[in-house]
């Protein structure tokens, strides 16, 4: 996040390409929030590329009289984005990077897939080409097992408390270094309740259709979370 925040001193656009899980919508929330606690700009998060000069005003409530210089408007990208809207919704974005009209004070920062960035370049690389990019890549073990202690300590229990190394080592494997899906995994052992957790019979594939669930769930939970703040 820390690194993620030195473009918005210098004003520059920015897409952030993760895959699911990645942490993209947490990203934009953590940014939002340092943009308007820290730097004092105004900053909203959507949840759809806005088509025209209405959509704008329709999705962000900005309009000539209120709209302060600079405002980030940080759109996630939903799973799925028609190409119609895909299409429409860049050109609106190169003409606020040239129009003289107001919304050209907006700073955009997008979250977005691979798939979604395929697209976009297909559709207009050159306006992509103008952007700052950022990748999300997944964690190492070190990283997770620090994530995981940082939420066990919230909940005051240690690694060691929680779960054998083994058991640790194969969650970090099952998960692919993605941190919902890491912290899902946790969650689901941490609500069995038996300390230190450990995998029976070392088939801890038993677990995954519920994980997928309760992934799903944090998604919408979490995307939720970030429209109301």
């Amino acid at each position: 996040v820390q690194t993620c925040a030195l473009p918005i001193w210098s004003g520059d656009w920015v897409y952030l390409v993760g895959g699911r899980g990645d942490g993209k919508t947490t990203c934009l929330c953590a940014l939002k929030e340092y943009v308007t606690n820290e730097l004092h700009y105004d900053a909203k998060i959507i949840s759809k590329l806005p088509e025209d000069a209405e959509s704008y005003a329709q999705d962000t409530g900005a309009t000539p009289s209120n709209l302060k210089a600079p405002f980030w408007l940080f759109i996630d990208f939903p799973e799925k984005v028609e190409t119609t809207n895909l299409l429409r919704g860049l050109a609106f974005i190169e003409g606020c990077m040239r129009s003289g009209e107001y919304y050209e004070k907006t700073k955009f920062f997008l979250a977005m897939n691979q798939d979604h960035l395929n697209k976009c370049q297909a559709l207009n690389g050159n306006l992509i080409g103008k952007f700052i990019d950022y990748i999300m890549m997944p964690l190492n073990e070190e990283q997770a097992r620090t994530l995981i202690e940082a939420r066990l300590k919230l909940a005051g229990m240690t690694l060691q408390e929680f779960a054998e190394p083994e058991t640790i080592a194969t969650i970090y494997k099952m998960s692919r270094g993605v941190p919902r899906t890491l912290l899902s995994y946790c969650s689901k052992l941490y609500s069995d309740g038996v300390f230190p957790a450990r995998f029976e019979n070392g088939s801890p594939e038993t677990f995954v259709p519920l994980f997928e669930r309760i992934i799903q769930e944090h998604e919408q939970i979490g995307r939720a979370s970030c429209r109301e703040r």
